[in-house]
C-alpha cells in the first residue's frame, strides 16, 4: 500500500524527512483554535453555496452542538465571501471542500481544497485555502501545501493550462509586514509539469530519508511532536554547558552576525513549542497541583482574571458612548487599518484593492491618513 502524503502536511515533511515517522507515536496536537477554524471553514462554505451557488458537499457541522463562534469572529466570513466575488469571473464554477488524490509512483497524494473554481473552457482554474489563525503562514510562493493543491489540479483536470492559488488570512497583519492575500499562478504546460515533477522529487527524497529530523520556522510551528522531539531536546541541552579554554575564545565583546542569526531563528522555532508546553503544564497542574522538573524547580499556578475582549462591538460601543463625552471617547477607541479597509470595502460596495477605480485602499489614504502617522517598519524574511 502506498503512503499518504497530505497536502495540509507537506511543508514539514519537506523540511523534515522524519517529521511523518516521530508523528506516528504522539498524539495529534490539540489546540483552541481548532473549533473555531473548522466552523469558520463550514460556515464560509455554506455561504458560498447558498449565495453564489457553489456546489460541493461540506459534510455534517464539525463541531459539537454547544460551541457557538465568537461574535467577533463572524466577520470573517463575510470577508472570505467577498474574497472571492472580486477574484472569480461570474461565469466560471464553483466547487467547496474539493477533495483531490493522485497516486504517484511511490505515494499517494491527498489534498482538500477550501475553495477550487474553473473556467467554462476548462482551462483556468482558481483555488483558495482559508486561514483562519492570527499566525500568518509561508506566502503563497514559498508554500509547498500550496504546491501541492496546483499539482492536484492539474492532474485532476488535464486541460488546465494555468492555475492560481491564493492563500487567504484575514488575520494577517499587513501593517506587521504579513499578507493577507499571497498569489502564485503557474502558468504553461511545460510550467505546470515541472511543477508535478518537482514535488515527487521533493517528497520522494524524504521517502528516503525517514529518520532525520531538522528543526526550523515553518515545520515546528504546528507540530504535535514539539515538546518531545529530539532535535527540539538538543536545542534546549545547547543551553547547558561547562565552560572551557576553547568556548570562552569564542567569546567576543559583542555576538557576531551569524550568531545573532541563529538566536533570532532559534526563537521563533522554538515560539509555538514553549506555547504548548505551557498550555499542556497548566492542565496537567489544575487548580491545586505542583510538578516538580527534572532539574528539581517546583511549579504551581494561580488562577486570576485574565485580558477584556469584545464579544458585542457595536453594544460596546454604544456603551461607551453613553457612559463618556465624544472627546473622552476617542482617547479610547483604537483602530485595526486592516478591519476598517474591510467594512468600508462592505458597506459601499467597492473592492478593497484596485488599479482602475475606487477601491477602499483609496478611501482609506484620502479620507484618514491625515489623522494618522505611520511609522517605519523592518520585517525579518528567512529562507
Amino acid at each position: 500500500m502506498l503512503p499518504v502524503v497530505r497536502s495540509s502536511s507537506l511543508d514539514q515533511t519537506v523540511s523534515c524527512h522524519g517529521a511523518p515517522t516521530l508523528l506516528a507515536r504522539v498524539a495529534p496536537r490539540q489546540g483552541s483554535e481548532s473549533f473555531e477554524g473548522s466552523l469558520l471553514h463550514w460556515e464560509t462554505a455554506g455561504c458560498l453555496t447558498k449565495f453564489l451557488g457553489a456546489v460541493g458537499d461540506r459534510g455534517k457541522r464539525p463541531v459539537p452542538d454547544s460551541y457557538k463562534l465568537p461574535k467577533s469572529s463572524e466577520w470573517m466570513i463575510t470577508w472570505f465571501l467577498a474574497q472571492v466575488k472580486e477574484t472569480v469571473p461570474d461565469d466560471w464554477s464553483l466547487e467547496v471542500e474539493v477533495p483531490l488524490a493522485y497516486a504517484f509512483l511511490r505515494f499517494l497524494l491527498s489534498g482538500h481544497l477550501d475553495l477550487l473554481a474553473v473556467s467554462p473552457d476548462g482551462k483556468k482554474a482558481k483555488g483558495k485555502d482559508w486561514k483562519t489563525g492570527y499566525k500568518a503562514v509561508d506566502p503563497a510562493e514559498f508554500n509547498y501545501q500550496v504546491l501541492s493543491y496546483i499539482v492536484l489540479i492539474k492532474r485532476a483536470f488535464p486541460l488546465v493550462e494555468e492555475v492560481e492559488f491564493e492563500i487567504c488570512q484575514p488575520r494577517a497583519c499587513e501593517d506587521a509586514g504579513e499578507q493577507r492575500v499571497s498569489t502564485v499562478t503557474v502558468s504553461g504546460i511545460g510550467d505546470l509539469t515541472r511543477a508535478v515533477n518537482y514535488l515527487e522529487k521533493k517528497v520522494n527524497e524524504a521517502l528516503d530519508d525517514p529518520m532525520s529530523l531538522e528543526t526550523g520556522i515553518t515545520q515546528c510551528a504546528w507540530c504535535a511532536a514539539g515538546i518531545q522531539c529530539p532535535a527540539i531536546q538538543k536545542l534546549i541541552d545547547y543551553m547547558k554547558a561547562t565552560l572551557t579554554p576553547e568556548l570562552l575564545a569564542r567569546i567576543r565583546a559583542v555576538p557576531d552576525d551569524p550568531t545573532l542569526a541563529e538566536f533570532v531563528i532559534a526563537a521563533k522555532t522554538l515560539d509555538r513549542v514553549f506555547e504548548d508546553a505551557k498550555d499542556l503544564l497548566k492542565e496537567r497542574l489544575g487548580d491545586n497541583g505542583r510538578i516538580t522538573s527534572t532539574s528539581g524547580v517546583s511549579v504551581t499556578q494561580e488562577v486570576q482574571g485574565g485580558r477584556w475582549s469584545v464579544e458585542d462591538p457595536a453594544g460596546m460601543f454604544e456603551a461607551v458612548m453613553a457612559a463618556l463625552p465624544q472627546g473622552s471617547v476617542a482617547k479610547v477607541v483604537t483602530y485595526s487599518t486592516d478591519r476598517l479597509k474591510d467594512e468600508i470595502a462592505t458597506s459601499r460596495g467597492i473592492p478593497k484593492k484596485s488599479k482602475a477605480g475606487d477601491s477602499a485602499e483609496k478611501v482609506f489614504i484620502e479620507r484618514f491618513t491625515r489623522y494618522m502617522k505611520q511609522e517605519e517598519r523592518r520585517v525579518l524574511r528567512f529562507s
